[in-house]
């Protein structure tokens, strides 16, 4: 059926399960960055904190990296800030999507850092400039900047997944039996 189909797509990180849950995602945590910059505790900003730690240790180990804990660091502090929201939907929706937003980061980081390399060093800025607007309180900014993520990271896998489908014909040219 349609919505098994579309289940498997999103579990096996299908092209077009990809977009609408980066859509998804674009929407959802430009909202809860907003609501994090003005409506975060003490408390809120101490575990955010952490995450942003954990986030970063895993960008400063250049040498073994491991997309896996990374992803997992990327994914937790994206959880912490729909946590800080203080908005009971937006984390429910966040913890309810946060094994598949898990896989996704994963794959989205593994195929972005092999098409550029500048990618990681873009999205350890992204990061550090989310973490300081919602730190900060500066509740526009954090949801412009959440949003820019986003979208950066769509733009990146949009040129990775083209450059598969140019690869993809290429590949099958070199085959055809007309060469």
């Amino acid at each position: 059926t349609r919505t098994l189909r579309t289940a498997d797509d999103a579990r096996l990180g299908g092209s077009r399960a990809q977009r609408d849950l980066l859509e998804f995602r674009r929407t959802l945590e430009a909202d809860c960055a907003y609501y994090a910059a003005l409506r975060a505790t003490e408390v809120d900003r101490a575990h955010l904190k952490t995450a942003y730690e954990a986030l970063q240790a895993c960008y400063g180990s250049d040498r073994n990296r491991d997309l896996e804990a990374e992803g997992a660091a990327d994914a937790r502090f994206h959880l912490a800030i729909a946590e800080a929201s203080h908005n009971m939907v937006l984390l429910h929706t966040i913890r309810g999507l946060f094994d598949l937003l898990k896989r996704n980061v994963v794959t989205n980081i593994g195929g972005m850092y092999a098409l550029r390399s500048e990618t990681r060093l873009m999205l350890v800025e992204q990061h550090q400039a989310l973490f300081a607007a919602i730190m900060q309180g500066r509740a526009e900014d954090a949801r412009k900047i959440a949003s820019e993520h986003i979208s950066y990271v769509q733009d990146v896998l949009a040129q990775s997944q083209e450059e598969n489908r140019r690869m993809a014909r290429a590949q099958r040219r070199e085959r055809s039996p007309t060469r």
